[in-house]
């Protein structure tokens, strides 16, 4: 890990301050200045990444970080199960979720699992509802 990070990572210093809340734009959405993204939490490589991703999003909670990222294109779903497993202790008015729609996957799930793109309403409410269960979460507060 480069040096400049090495700090950032142990909250020596910060660049912005991760638990500022902003409104994201003209919506009532407010989100922390510094969000943490899920595409790394796709990657199934590592047989320790589920304890990997839940320090992670332990410590960003713990520097004030409460948006958090994901898609089900992340590890074909695997990232959303690692964040909605990591956020599950915390409270859901206290975080803001954001997923991507129009992701459907072919079948749900299993090593033949593909992505099909369906951006029509049923396909965009489709893929909600899978983010959601995949997730074990009723809402998220961002759809991309």
């Amino acid at each position: 890990m480069p040096d400049r990070f090495r700090s950032i990572v142990r909250g020596d210093r910060m660049p912005v301050d991760p638990a500022e809340q902003i409104r994201l734009g003209r919506s009532l959405v407010t989100v922390s200045k510094l969000s943490l993204g899920g595409g790394p939490f796709g990657r199934a490589l590592d047989p320790d990444r589920e304890g990997t991703v839940e320090a992670i999003v332990q410590r960003a909670w713990e520097i004030g970080v409460r948006h958090f990222d994901t898609a089900p294109l992340y590890g074909l779903g695997l990232s959303e199960r690692r964040v909605g497993r990591a956020l599950s202790s915390f409270k859901p008015e206290d975080r803001v979720i954001a997923t991507k729609v129009g992701r459907l996957l072919r079948p749900p799930s299993g090593p033949d699992t593909q992505p099909v793109f369906d951006y029509s309403f049923d396909g965009i409410m489709k893929s909600l509802d899978e983010s959601l269960a995949r997730m074990r979460v009723v809402k998220v507060d961002i759809l991309h």
